[in-house]
């Protein structure tokens, strides 16, 4: 029941009811699923909070020490009643976070969840792009249009793809798109079920339609990953065809791509000033949701986004849940490791290419609050959390040592994004 209620909490979020009719409108279907889900889950979720849980789980432990990270960036700031907002907006995305951790908790369903998200997501796609192309019309989607090039002409403008709740933004879009399209690879290559090819084929045409140069990057890299991962040394040959036909069909504005000018340019610039508060708010940062108003717009780069307001604190939880959910995915295709069971096996080229996809995705855009950015981190939890199971020993802990790691992998990252900034930026005048 409890997995079942979860796919629910997740259907909720993808189709958002309310922005279909109406007289649904207000009405709270994903709170009333997501308690549901709890009161069936309650046991299973205050087990994988326990302090043993988390020093067994370090990439949990990272999730859970974002609230924190959250409270102190304004409370540092003199901002009280801030960090009770966004501490309680938080804790709803926890919530989720850890009933995917608790309730997903076999092979099979994880290979479920996966197949779901795919569902979900070619439901709303293909509304979308019926709406795109006038073939039905959803008042709730609204397209945003922008330049195909940098140079502003009105006839060089095209409307970007986006859809209903979570995924109105054209990239926030993209990303979705990326996750869809490996959960068909898996059903196409492993359960070798062809029907999933028609969802494929409507995520390859809706991603172009997003011209989200980032889900263009996201894509790219998850197939390479997930051409090393599952075909190792045959991977070379393979991505020699396969990665220029997917560069050819996407040529245009999102392959269009460069730190030097325009659009590019911009976001360099973006992330100078954020390393610039950064320095003068080192510890904690200037505050959750704060970026927007110290400069104007998003960082365009979550983890930038995050050291930014979250400080060194926050940074490094954030960079260092997404550097372990990549990490132990890798790790645990090492050959030298026992077996695990023919399902894990299957799946692990496919979680690791969708890390990989949403982590490139994540460094052109600010998403380091939403859900789909914990749906990811859990899905890499969870496979890890099944192979600690058939070890039954845990992969990592979170020591000393760890922690000294994800502080060097922290340093490396604010290193080479400084030096990086300073050689990109152009200084006007």
């Amino acid at each position: 029941m409890s997995f079942a209620l979860f796919l629910v909490v997740n259907a909720m979020l993808f189709v958002r009811p309310a922005e279909f009719h109406p007289a649904l409108f207000g009405m709270p279907a994903y709170e009333v699923c997501i308690l549901a889900c709890l009161a069936f889950s309650y046991p299973a979720v205050v087990d994988r909070l326990s302090f043993r849980a988390l020093i067994e789980s370090p990439l949990n432990a990272c999730v859970a020490g974002m609230l924190a990270a959250i409270i102190l960036s304004h409370l540092a700031n003199g901002e009280l009643a801030a960090a009770w907002e966004y501490g309680v907006e938080f804790v709803k995305l926890l919530l989720y976070f850890f009933l995917l951790v608790s309730v997903v908790d076999t092979p099979a369903r994880l290979a479920r969840f996966l197949s779901a998200i795919g569902v979900f997501a070619a439901l709303i796609t293909a509304l979308a792009v019926l709406h795109y192309h006038k073939l039905v019309i959803v008042p709730a989607i609204q397209l945003l249009e922008t330049g195909l090039d940098d140079t502003g002409r009105l006839d060089r403008m095209v409307a970007r793809l986006g859809s209903t709740g979570l995924f109105q933004d054209p990239n926030d879009m993209s990303l979705m798109i990326v996750m869809a399209t490996i959960a068909c690879l898996y059903q196409i290559l492993e359960r070798r079920r062809f029907i999933w090819a028609a969802p494929l084929v409507l995520f390859g045409h809706a991603l172009m339609l997003t011209h989200s140069r980032g889900g263009f990057l996201g894509l790219v890299a998850a197939l390479a990953v997930l051409l090393v991962a599952r075909y190792g040394r045959q991977a070379l040959p393979l991505g020699l065809i396969v990665l220029p036909v997917v560069i050819a069909l996407f040529a245009g504005r999102q392959t269009s791509i460069s730190l030097k000018d325009g659009t590019g340019q911009t976001r360099v610039q973006l992330w100078r000033e954020g390393m610039t508060l950064f320095i003068r708010h080192p510890v904690f940062g200037i505050g959750s949701d704060r970026y927007d108003e110290y400069v104007g717009h998003v960082a365009h780069n979550s983890f930038i986004h995050c050291f930014t307001e979250l400080g060194l604190f926050g940074g490094t939880l954030f960079l260092g849940a997404f550097y372990l959910a990549f990490w132990s995915l890798v790790r645990l295709g090492d050959r030298r490791l026992p077996p695990v069971s023919p399902e894990l096996k299957r799946l692990r080229p496919y979680l690791l290419a969708i890390v990989a996809g949403y982590s490139t995705g994540l460094m052109s855009l600010s998403n380091p609050y939403t859900i789909p950015t914990y749906t990811v981190l859990g899905l890499s939890s969870v496979y890890v959390a099944l192979v600690e199971r058939e070890y039954g020993v845990p992969v990592a802990r979170l020591d000393g040592r760890l922690l000294r790691r994800l502080a060097t992998v922290s340093v490396i990252f604010l290193v080479i994004v400084q030096v990086g900034v300073r050689i990109l930026a152009r200084v006007s005048g």
